[in-house]
Order: structure tokens, then C-alpha cells, then sequence
């Protein structure tokens, strides 16, 4: 069956055969090449979308944990106001340095803040902070209760940047 292929009276048959076919092979050959590097190309776009898309789930996954946060703040600030009208110290710490705690979150968490707003949730938390030890210095004897009045200001206006962090997270959602 194979026995023409090497009788050398087909010779010429043969080596037209191999010339037509390395005529049409090497066409072929550079549309393949073309094709392969069109689907690298796309496959590159491809992975660049794909890395991006990860990119924006994983912000939405902070915003949520963000927003989750907040209304943990607000809760927090909510009881706090409400410990101080009632002069309940002790619960007063507890709850508002819950809200210390979420603000503290955030920080950590959300890197698309502006840095005016990321400024207020850093020192917001100090003067928490700051408040929290002079009410247990207080409960201890070692130094007076703060202001009621002054400290339901700055709860406000805790919760006024609570507001602000807000409406800038729902704003990319």
C-alpha cells in the first residue's frame, strides 16, 4: 500500500506532493500564529477584568463591613446618650467605647476613605479614649465626672461623621 512512496518512478509525484504541501502548510502555519496571539491578547483582557472584578467584590465585602460597622457606631452612640441621661457611668464607658471600637474598624478597614474624614475617625476615637479614662479615673475617686452637656455634644457630633461616612460608602454602591 505505502510501497509508491519510495519507488523512485514517483519521485517528482512525491516532491510535488511535499511542495504543495509546505505551500499551504506555511499560511496555515502564520493563521495559527495570528489566532494564538489573539487569544493571548483577549485572555490578557480577560485577566485584567477578572482581577478588577475581584477588586470591586472585595470592596463591596468592606463597604458591607463598613456599614455593618456604623450601625453598630450609631447603636452604640444611641445607648450612650441615653446611659449619660441617666448618669449610669459605668454603662456609659461600656457603650461608648463600643463605639470606639467600630470607629477603630473602619480605619483599619476602609483604605478609600478621604484623609479629612479618616483625620476624624482617628481623633474621634482618642478623645473616646480620652473620655473613657477620665469617666473610670472618676468612678475611682481620682478625678470628677465629665461634663454631661459637653459630652452629649461631641456624641452628636460622632454621630454626624457616622452620617458622612455613610452617605460616602452608599455612594459607590
Amino acid at each position: 500500500m505505502w510501497a509508491w512512496l519510495i519507488d523512485p518512478g514517483n519521485g517528482p509525484l512525491i516532491s510535488a506532493i511535499g511542495i504543495v504541501l509546505t505551500v499551504l502548510g506555511f499560511p496555515l502555519t502564520l493563521v495559527g500564529l495570528y489566532w494564538t496571539y489573539n487569544q493571548a491578547k483577549a485572555a490578557t483582557h480577560a485577566a485584567a477584568a477578572a482581577e478588577l472584578a475581584v477588586k470591586n467584590f472585595k470592596m463591596q465585602i468592606v463597604r458591607y463591613d463598613a456599614s455593618k460597622d456604623l450601625a453598630f457606631a450609631m447603636a452604640a452612640l444611641k445607648n450612650t446618650l441615653r446611659h449619660l441621661d441617666n448618669e449610669s457611668w459605668e454603662t456609659v464607658v461600656g457603650s461608648y467605647d463600643e463605639a470606639r471600637e467600630a470607629f477603630i474598624r473602619i480605619l483599619k478597614n476602609v483604605s478609600d476613605l478621604d484623609e479629612a474624614t479618616l483625620n476624624n475617625l482617628s481623633t474621634i476615637s482618642e478623645q473616646i479614649r480620652r473620655f473613657c479614662d477620665k469617666v473610670d479615673r472618676a468612678s475611682g475617686g481620682k478625678d470628677s465626672y465629665p461634663d454631661k452637656n459637653k459630652a452629649k455634644s461631641a456624641i452628636r457630633k460622632n454621630y454626624s461623621l457616622v452620617i458622612d461616612i455613610q452617605k460616602y460608602l452608599y455612594q459607590g454602591i
